[in-house]
């Protein structure tokens, strides 16, 4: 950015994250490393490990990756590149990552949050103060069927899959919710996006 400036050619209206964090006079230099250092350590390490998973499912399920396979190249066929428009278009290829994520998690912990005054939840009194950790390897057993097997459908809408109950949408939320949420995970999808899709097709 500095080279940039001396250079003259130094647009500020440019999409950049950095210069619009640099910009923001709320944060500091120290907050802003922090938060970039999140951002990027957070994505990658998230990436490659559940990459590692995500293709471990697919190859323990070879007719889920069949149907994967079948998906992309619909979509795509040989030529086209991803693009966010063609994501669009391949849910599978969303519910086997998100079947993933809920089976074999990639965080022990989920939504830690503190108390800020005495609560009781399902008939038990927690302090005010008190760290509350949401286990995502508990909700992800407890509240789906079947929930030793790999099976991407049961996150499709509109798909006839036999359960017991429709699941919640929080029974599942590896990197958090809200404003609090993981901010690699956007990073880490799309990236895991991307390197399916070019092994797959």
């Amino acid at each position: 950015m500095q080279m940039k400036k001396q250079e003259k050619v130094f647009d500020p209206k440019e999409p950049n994250l950095l210069y619009s964090f640099l910009s923001d006079t709320s944060l500091n230099y120290s907050r802003i490393k922090v938060i970039m250092n999140n951002l990027y350590n957070g994505g990658t390490d998230s990436t490659a490990k559940n990459l590692m998973v995500l293709l471990f499912n697919l190859a323990r399920n070879p007719e889920k990756q069949e149907k994967l396979h079948e998906e992309i190249l619909a979509v795509l066929g040989t030529e086209e590149p991803l693009s966010k428009d063609s994501l669009a278009r391949m849910p599978y290829l969303k519910a086997c990552l998100r079947e993933s994520f809920r089976l074999i998690n990639p965080t022990a912990m989920s939504a830690i949050r503190v108390l800020h005054h005495d609560t009781v939840i399902r008939g038990y009194r927690i302090p005010a103060g008190v760290s509350v950790a949401y286990s995502t390897y508990k909700s992800s057993r407890e509240n789906f069927v079947d929930p030793e097997q790999y099976i991407p459908e049961r996150w499709l809408r509109g798909e006839k899959q036999k359960r017991e109950e429709e699941s919640h949408i929080l029974a599942n939320i590896p990197f958090g919710y809200g404003a609090r949420g993981c901010l690699g995970r956007w990073f880490a999808e799309q990236e895991i996006y991307l390197a399916t899709v070019k092994v797959s097709s």
